[in-house]
């Protein structure tokens, strides 16, 4: 049996070597039927879920078996291999069971595991793409949807309770990420990460599923886009989220991500998605938010309360930062200096620039009100580009230095504020070029903040993690032996509790860790 889109059901009955089209199937179930899902039992019964009809094949030919009912969402069925009369389906969140073959159905009550990390109750059902039997037990079915996987241990108790069975197995699209450094008896979490559609997490330990969502009260934004948190006080950390429609939130939280607030935004009647936010190193209430769509970054000294358009020197508005109006923006060229909480920096690329305006790297010495732009040229590629966003990141324990990696045009080192930046010759102009700072080696007295490249080295041919302990004076490559290589990377980050552990977020994988100390003999 093969299901084809708006044509109907091919039956082969000589091993697959011909096939055709069995008319019986269309007179049921129309002229261009919507063939979701085909299910076989071991006595050759056969059920067809068409998004209108559940159809069952036996000796007879086939039969309308459909639930009452007039939603015409049956986009799947299952059946039980062992006994062709055991099957399901379920129309919306309404789970449909039959014992009988589908001549009669029964509509039972359904339970949901609501305590189980950052799953809700409304996430059950929505868009279910499959059900299936455990085969080798006729009470078991597993469900797949668009939140994750579910399943029941009896399916035919009542009421049926579905529970979550997954551990990091979401396929996550991963937009930001924040690592907070540790503060001496409070439960700072290491990593906080924003990802599209279902918002953003705060991951107090990355070996368990992540609490609830980043989210106010009456706060439905589906997108955390921009994440960053204050050096002197990590509770203080803030994160800019947005919806399909291009409407953008800022929220903050004072308690490390436990609970957050809204807070006035920049632009209330402008669309902007996928903005940024950078926090100030030493004062929590003074932040930078860079604006998407063409719109100038703004600057506040009272938490958002209040909101200044950022300058250049000369008086003019500072240009934007970032032209697109999309929840899917990757890129992480900008950073607060993480010592001295009057300097931001901001790498604005000129690739979609179309006025002559200064573009590169922007500073601003005295907390975002007025910036200057580094005479170097800098142009790489699309800040919105899945594949090689610009990143940036700055030392913790030096104030004024700054590395930026750009795809295609390799990596820069500044140590001076960025009123000058070098090229790192060790490194390639790779696409991807991810750069990182973590926590220092603390068995090696003296060493500097480790500092992370996802490239490819001089005179090597494939991506692999880098690390550097003296600030870039040498470079270790990190052995292969797992498959981060393999991974399309197109954000980093660096743990700044835990020496060695770099963060890999991915286009739809979800965020992954590799703790490269375990893997350096």
């Amino acid at each position: 049996f093969v299901g084809a889109h708006k044509r109907g059901i091919y039956i082969s009955r000589d091993g697959g070597e011909t096939f055709k089209l069995d008319p019986s199937f269309n007179a049921i179930a129309g002229e261009e039927p919507l063939i979701m899902w085909l299910r076989a039992a071991d006595d050759g019964v056969v059920y067809a879920a068409t998004g209108a009809y559940i159809l069952r094949h036996d000796a007879n030919g086939w039969r309308d078996v459909t639930p009452p009912g007039k939603n015409k969402s049956l986009l799947t069925v299952a059946v039980f291999p062992g006994d062709s009369n055991l099957v399901v389906t379920n129309r919306g969140k309404t789970l449909f069971r039959s014992r009988d073959g589908g001549k009669t159905w029964q509509t039972p009550k359904v339970h949901h595991d609501r305590n189980k990390g950052w799953m809700k109750s409304f996430t059950y059902a929505s868009s279910m793409s499959s059900m299936v039997f455990d085969p080798h037990h006729k009470q078991r079915v597993y469900v797949a949807e668009c939140f994750g996987n579910w399943q029941t241990a009896d399916v035919w108790a009542d009421p049926v309770q579905f529970e979550h069975k997954y551990n990091g197995a979401e396929i996550t699209l991963t937009l930001e990420m924040s690592t907070p450094r540790a503060v001496k008896g409070q439960n700072i979490a290491p990593l906080f990460t924003g990802v599209s559609d279902i918002r953003g997490f705060r991951h107090p330990n990355i070996h368990e599923v992540p609490p609830p969502y980043i989210m106010a009260p009456n706060d439905w934004s589906t997108y955390v886009n921009g994440l960053d948190f204050c050096e002197a006080d990590p509770n203080y950390i803030y994160a800019a989220k947005s919806v399909h429609d291009g409407t953008a939130r800022l929220l903050r939280s004072t308690n490390n991500g436990k609970s957050w607030h809204r807070v006035s935004n920049p632009y209330p009647d402008d669309k902007h998605a996928g903005s940024k936010v950078m926090v100030s190193a030493t004062d929590p209430g003074r932040v930078v938010y860079l604006a998407s769509n063409k719109l100038a970054p703004m600057f506040t000294t009272n938490g958002g309360k209040t909101w200044t358009k950022c300058k250049m020197a000369d008086g003019s508005d500072m240009p934007f930062v970032y032209d697109k109006c999309s929840g899917y923006n990757f890129a992480a060229g900008h950073t607060s200096d993480r010592v001295d909480g009057m300097t931001f920096y901001a790498y604005s690329n000129s690739t979609k620039r179309q006025d002559d305006g200064p573009r590169g790297l922007f500073i601003s010495r005295d907390g975002g009100a007025t910036w200057t732009v580094n005479p170097t040229k800098l142009t790489g590629h699309n800040p919105h580009d899945s594949v090689s966003p610009p990143h940036m990141a700055a030392m913790h324990d030096k104030a004024g230095e700054v590395w930026l990696g750009i795809g295609g045009r390799g990596l820069w080192h500044s140590t001076d504020f960025g009123k000058t930046i070098q090229r790192v010759d060790h490194f390639q102009g790779s696409r991807p070029l991810g750069v990182a700072v973590g926590a220092a080696d603390p068995d090696v007295k003296g060493t500097r903040a480790t500092v992370y490249v996802y490239g490819i080295a001089e005179g090597d041919t494939e991506h692999a993690l880098h690390l550097s302990k003296d600030a870039g004076k040498t470079w270790q490559k990190v052995p292969t032996r797992r498959r981060y290589n393999r991974l399309t990377a197109h954000l980093m980050s660096a743990d700044r509790q835990t020496y060695g552990r770099v963060y890999l977020g991915t286009p739809g994988l979800g965020t992954w860790y590799v703790q490269t100390d375990r893997l350096i003999d």
